[in-house]
């Protein structure tokens, strides 16, 4: 029986694996990395260096567009046909560069603007080669064409090495500003290496012509952008909003926490991101409704050993035992299951169908929700952020369930 459902999935099970490997060294090594910096750096530089971040991520998902989720429908769609495919590529990294474009002089206004930012211009001006090598790493296209093994495992032996540089490179206070260096240069040689493989694929570079017939790529993917900017603005203006009511203290604390909870997340993210370009040839809901029931099960089980073992884990992560850390711990452990259904249900089967502005309206829909949580409750404790940040995924989900359900009798009645 083993045997048989390897054979039948295997690519799938190959690239879960390469995912693993690529994914978890991007969210392990930061978390391997926090003990050493928070202690060398200060809790308030650390901080610093986790606020800009916040602001780094905002821009990349802007730049990105939905593409990466978008991409890996369109490439899984006509990876047969060389000349679509390069015609595709094309489409989505010229759109790219152009949105890169746009958002630097949004920068420069915000620079003009707000003084926190002036004041730090130096360690923002380093997240600017962050946000452009991070938000053009094709992954999307290895993803679409379900073959993820070189890639993966030559960048995740780069963005290791680099990121493992912080030990050798970071020493003092005055270091924080090394590390966006650091992550950027990792993430420039990952791409080197990505468009190198893209290109021995014999995918090429069209003319810039192509972008006169992207406009339905363009709309669709807008859809998805603006799901994928609810999910950045729940994680980073939750985080600014922590800043701003309780200090860069608070903001160290929440974002270790969240970089746990994403741990324990990405293995299901992984999951989601296998299956989903088949799914989206197949529209095979049998399977996926047995991998959902397995998923959830198996984030239940996560959920339990977790809050059993909560104590220890805070004072492996942290060095000492932090109340604050673990009560926020215990809070945002309930997203595992949350959040994973919200994800299987938005991308294969919103986004397959063809109905991706319905990712649009959960988002409107969470954060409509969260936005009146936000004025309901007290700004004095990160507990009552950990229940306003629950609440978007919850509001989300409850969306995109009845969404879903709709969609799928019409498809059954049609």
């Amino acid at each position: 029986m083993i045997k048989q459902l390897y054979n039948k999935y295997h690519v799938m099970i190959h690239n879960f694996s390469y995912l693993v490997l690529l994914r978890g060294l991007t969210l392990v090594v930061p978390l391997l990395t926090y003990p050493y910096l928070i202690r060398v750096l200060g809790t308030n530089n650390y901080g610093l260096v986790m606020w800009a971040w916040a602001i780094a991520e905002l821009f990349i998902v802007f730049i990105k567009f939905g593409f990466d989720t978008l991409g890996i429908k369109l490439i899984s769609e006509n990876r047969d046909n060389k000349m679509e495919v390069s015609k595709i590529f094309s489409q989505i990294i010229y759109i790219k560069i152009g949105l890169f474009i746009f958002s630097m002089l949004i920068f420069l206004l915000l620079t003009i603007n707000i003084d926190k930012i002036a004041n730090h211009h130096d360690l923002f001006l380093y997240f600017i080669a962050f946000i452009f090598f991070e938000s053009m790493f094709p992954v999307w296209y290895f993803q679409g064409i379900e073959n993820m093994k070189i890639m993966a495992i030559l960048v995740s032996l780069i963005k290791l090495s680099f990121a493992l540089l912080v030990f050798i490179f970071i020493h003092n206070e005055t270091d924080y500003i090394k590390v966006p260096i650091l992550y950027a240069l990792g993430s420039m040689i990952a791409n080197g290496i990505a468009y190198f493989l893209i290109y021995k694929h014999n995918i090429k570079f069209t003319s810039i012509k192509v972008l006169l017939s992207s406009l339905p790529i363009l709309k669709e993917s807008f859809y998805i952008l603006f799901s994928t900017i609810g999910t950045v603005l729940r994680d980073r203006v939750t985080i600014i909003l922590i800043e701003k009511y309780l200090g860069l203290s608070s903001v160290a604390y929440f974002d270790l926490a969240l970089k746990i909870i994403n741990i324990l997340l990405t293995p299901f993210h992984i999951v989601s991101q296998v299956i989903y370009p088949h799914i989206a040839r197949t529209k095979d809901m049998i399977f996926l409704k047995k991998v959902i029931l397995r998923l959830l099960s198996i984030s239940i089980f996560i959920v339990a050993i977790f809050h059993y073992n909560l104590e220890q884990i805070v004072l492996l992560v942290n060095g000492c035992f932090s109340q604050d850390l673990f009560d926020l711990m215990g809070m945002l452990i309930f997203i595992v299951p949350i959040g994973l259904l919200s994800l299987l249900i938005g991308d294969n089967i919103l986004v397959v169908y063809g109905f991706a502005i319905h990712t649009l309206y959960s988002m409107i829909f969470a954060v409509i929700g969260y936005s009146i949580l936000y004025l309901l409750l007290g700004h004095n404790t990160t507990y009552n952020f950990a229940i306003l940040f629950i609440s978007y995924f919850i509001f989300e989900l409850l969306s995109r369930v009845f969404s879903a359900k709709l969609i799928l009798q019409r498809k059954k009645n049609a």
